[in-house]
């Protein structure tokens, strides 16, 4: 079987031994701390009634079953046996049966034995990455998260472990730890291990890869547009560091068939508008007019993310830092964000309005525009509302409800963006990596 290859001997022999039954989930398991505590533990749970028909269903080569079954070993008897092999036996038998129909969940949870449990002897992180990266060729979800991480994480690989202020440790032979050539070796076989992953890991994504799948693209294409880069490091030159190099020219070509294929979907649109717009070092030419195309598209969605979207491109067209200043056209998009929503929108439309910029001066709607921002807790529109009352902008002159709305803006605090180079499609990426 192609998922057994990754098994350490420790780990065959076990998986030889094996056996399995059922447990219940309303029985009251008791630690136990003895081998014969372990006996009647076992005997219990191979005896439980509640699971029966699952015990027979996996027994006849049911994968759905099996996994129950495993979930059901990990909860019930791993935590609670003095030897806990059996228990680690079972599952491992289980997901081997699920892995050989072919299950893709069962990949994911292999390497979760390994890499998140630490339940199989002598195995190492690139032990639960083999089962990762067959998972993510199956489409498996949570094989493609961990398979990610694994490969992003600059601490994660078999030789690898945390110094002690959370950076990258290699080994290096005792009385050489000042010796280029043993640093410079551990950081040799580092770099190639994680470059290894990290080509396994795209071509487990190409082979997974349709445009309705989001996760699969997604992922595939932050690998695309922000590579494989290792923090700097004293193993290894800074130019070595760069493990997997940019390719816009995929990424471009694969959001161009997401976008086909997907119209309602804001995240492709934006995503290739605005690194049309500033490419960054990703490959992508700098193109302004497929930009604006492409950023309407995703402006005019209508799902979640496409109100930042349109918030963001009425902005820059108002700035005239990202496209050539167009007032008109960029109240349209703001309308359209605020309509849907945005606090953000809704402030910038009331300071169109009180400034006059690009239109003339509208105190009243300035005011209802900063009144809305402000009812969706947006700090800046509580402050500009303030400030329009207490110099008697607004419909009246007030301190006092100058005051109140102030007070609020004091109680309204700026989400932090969720941003980072594994996940370029949050619509906080949007605000970094294509207006910032």
């Amino acid at each position: 079987m192609r998922a057994s290859k990754t098994l350490t001997s420790a780990a065959l022999v076990a998986l030889l031994m094996l056996s399995a039954a059922p447990v219940s989930s309303q029985q009251r398991y008791e630690a136990s701390y003895s081998a014969e505590g372990d006996a009647k533990l076992l005997e219990q749970f191979r005896n439980d009634p509640e699971h029966q028909t699952y015990m027979a269903k996996a027994k006849a080569g049911d994968p759905y079953a099996m996994l129950k079954m495993e979930r059901a070993a990990k909860v019930y008897l791993s935590g609670n046996l003095f030897d806990r092999m059996p228990a680690i036996e079972m599952r491992m038998k289980l997901l081997a049966g699920a892995m050989a129909k072919n299950y893709p969940e069962a990949f994911s949870r292999m390497g979760d034995m390994i890499f998140l449990d630490r339940a199989i002897p002598n195995a190492t992180v690139r032990d639960a990455f083999g089962y990762y990266v067959q998972g993510v060729e199956r489409g498996d979800k949570a094989s493609i998260v961990q398979a990610n991480k694994i490969v992003k994480d600059p601490v994660l690989c078999s030789i690898c472990s945390k110094g002690s202020t959370g950076g990258l440790k290699l080994p290096v032979p005792k009385g050489k730890l000042l010796d280029i050539d043993e640093i410079n070796k551990a950081g040799g076989l580092y770099l190639s291990e994680k470059e290894e992953m990290a080509k396994k890991l795209v071509a487990a994504l190409e082979a997974a890869y349709t445009p309705e799948n989001n996760l699969v693209s997604a992922t595939l294409i932050n690998i695309y547009l922000s590579g494989v880069v290792m923090p700097a490091s004293h193993y290894y030159p800074p130019q070595n560091r760069f493990v997997l190099l940019e390719n816009g020219v995929e990424a471009e070509t694969k959001l161009k068939q997401i976008v086909a294929a997907t119209p309602k979907d804001s995240w492709a649109p934006s995503l290739l508008g605005f690194y049309y717009a500033n490419p960054k070092r990703s490959g992508i030419a700098k193109n302004p007019t497929e930009a604006v195309r492409y950023l309407d598209i995703a402006a005019n969605a209508g799902d979640k993310g496409s109100a930042k979207t349109a918030q963001i491109l009425g902005h820059e067209m108002v700035t005239g830092k990202l496209f050539p200043q167009d007032v008109p056209r960029a109240i349209k998009y703001l309308e359209l964000s605020s309509d849907a929503g945005n606090a953000d929108a809704s402030y910038d439309l009331g300071l169109l309005n009180l400034l006059g910029k690009g239109i003339p001066k509208n105190y009243a709607k300035a005011e209802f525009y900063f009144r809305m921002a402000m009812e969706r807790k947006h700090a800046d529109g509580a402050r500009a509302l303030a400030q329009m009352f207490r110099e008697g902008t607004a419909n009246k002159q007030s301190n006092l409800l100058a005051n109140e709305y102030e007070r609020r803006a004091r109680t309204f605090t700026k989400p932090e963006l969720n941003c980072d180079d594994n996940n370029l499609m949050t619509v906080d990426c949007l605000v970094k990596y294509g207006s910032s």
